[in-house]
């Protein structure tokens, strides 16, 4: 029985989740129907252990418990809500004679649930009913929080905690998707926030295999931490960036059909203090951080952009215990002192159901504690900050332009803060290439590339980048 109702429980809690929580805590995205599949197969598998009285005890006493723990002490009648929200259609101006052959239209051969996706006038009607109902409860209702939390009532402050996905559109953002490439051959055009461009020569297969070891032939990561706008001429110093540079495919042939050759970098900074930088650097020297995971910016969900990081919705969800000076890696190594992540990753998802958006939108921002602490707040237009004159210090280039993933910061304002606190910033480089596409790429392993850079005086320097080269184990 314990085993059922620890998975039971573990399912309930997966469903609540949105897929990139799940794939957070879970390292895997559920879809609904596996989670129906697991859930299920359990039942059956606990029944056959049971007789036919203890069957008819669990369905009847065990499995109703375990849906509602608590019973009738907070139970709501739904439908209540249900013939509030009808009346409140009909209010609201909804008749068959305006809008039953358009809703009927609409809704021919399409039975689809998914949320992007055209919605009848009557379905609008009902949004805006449902969510007048919502608060109606608010204001009304004592707040419970978690329906399967054995906690006491909880002090509500905000639509954010009721669920993920009420606070459905984003007044503040006003982007319907990110700027991206047509296609993976446009992964090798250069961009002022990565003015480094790999030429992939001809190759054959042998010569590709070859390739993967070559130690001295990377993107040099110098290049792609300290920037020059070419609009501006300002210096600017990157945060965080993901770039990739693929080997194109010919055009007259499918993109994963044969291997291609391809580079990824994925670059981290971190705030440390003056007094530990000698320590921490020699620390991580030489270090592998595709084996240690170091701390990285977390996913900012159900926060508009305009609220972070001042705003309830932020604040009570705690999310600055993430973003604080940290010592613990995601292996659970311990640093010999503590870092400041610098960035915080925005992300809302497609699969709301006001089709505001036309993709999932995830984007990279400074970190809260570094907005608070150089005294930045947001400009107002998408994912860019500003300082007290209202100069940009810090943005997202990728709102404005096709390219890699990043967040920038002004040098010159960013510099005078270290200096001003006695702090230093540092830069982790994790990197990759191998082959991908086509049949068995994988068993000729990867380079993978690891480094640490910093300003000394205002000058970018850095050991380089060491190299491990992974060969799959042979099964003969």
């Amino acid at each position: 029985m314990q085993r059922y109702k620890t998975l039971y429980s573990g399912v309930k809690l997966c469903q609540r989740l949105e897929p990139a929580q799940q794939i957070e805590r879970f390292k895997h995205e559920f879809l609904p129907e596996e989670l129906d599949y697991i859930l299920a197969s359990e039942e059956k598998r606990f029944l056959r252990t049971l007789g036919k009285k203890k069957q008819k005890i669990f369905h009847e006493f065990v499995l109703p418990y375990l849906k509602d723990p608590k019973g009738d002490v907070f139970k709501f009648d739904l439908s209540i809500a249900q013939r509030w929200i009808l009346k409140r259609v009909f209010d609201l101006g909804w008749t068959v004679d305006k809008f039953g052959r358009f809703d009927r239209n609409l809704s021919y051969g399409s039975y689809t649930r998914e949320a992007n996706k055209s919605e009848r006038i009557g379905k609008k009607y009902q949004w805006i009913a449902y969510h007048e109902f919502l608060a109606h409860i608010a204001d009304n209702f004592e707040f419970t929080g978690d329906y399967e939390s054995d906690n006491p009532p909880q002090h509500y402050h905000g639509s954010w905690q009721i669920g993920s996905g009420t606070r459905d559109i984003d007044p503040s953002l006003l982007l319907r998707k990110l700027q991206e490439p047509e296609d993976n051959q446009k992964k090798s055009t250069s961009v002022w926030w990565q003015p480094v461009e790999y030429v992939f020569n001809d190759a054959d297969k042998q010569e590709k295999i070859a390739w993967i070891p070559k130690e001295n032939d990377c993107p040099e990561p110098l290049k792609l931490i300290e920037l020059t706008k070419p609009n501006d001429a300002q210096t600017w110093l990157t945060l965080e960036g993901h770039y990739r540079w693929t080997e194109p495919a010919p055009i007259e042939e499918e993109e994963f059909r044969n291997w291609r050759r391809d580079i990824q970098y994925q670059i981290q900074s971190y705030i440390v203090r003056q007094e530990n930088l000698s320590e921490i650097l020699a620390f991580l020297s030489g270090t592998h951080f595709m084996g240690r995971g170091m701390p990285e910016s977390q996913y900012m969900l159900d926060v508009f952009v305009g609220e972070f990081p001042w705003s309830s919705s932020y604040i009570n969800k705690k999310f600055d215990d993430v973003q604080d000076w940290v010592k613990i890696c995601k292996g659970q190594e311990t640093l010999p002192y503590p870092i400041v992540v610098t960035t915080t990753e925005y992300l809302r998802e497609i699969s709301t159901f006001d089709c505001s958006i036309d993709d999932t939108i995830s984007a990279l921002m400074p970190s809260a504690w570094l907005i608070k602490n150089m005294g930045l707040r947001w400009s107002g237009g998408k994912f860019s900050f500003v300082d007290s004159a209202n100069e940009i210090l810090a943005f997202n280039p990728l709102v404005e332009e096709v390219g890699p993933s990043a967040c920038v910061i002004s040098k010159e304002k960013l510099t005078r803060f270290l200096a001003e606190n006695q702090l230093e910033i540092i830069w982790t480089v994790l990197g990759e290439r191998m082959l991908i596409g086509g049949s068995n790429q994988n068993s000729h392993g990867r380079l993978e590339l690891s480094g640490v850079y910093y300003l000394n005086q205002g000058v970018l320097r850095g050991e380089g980048l060491k190299a491990w080269h992974r060969v799959p184990e042979s099964n003969d």
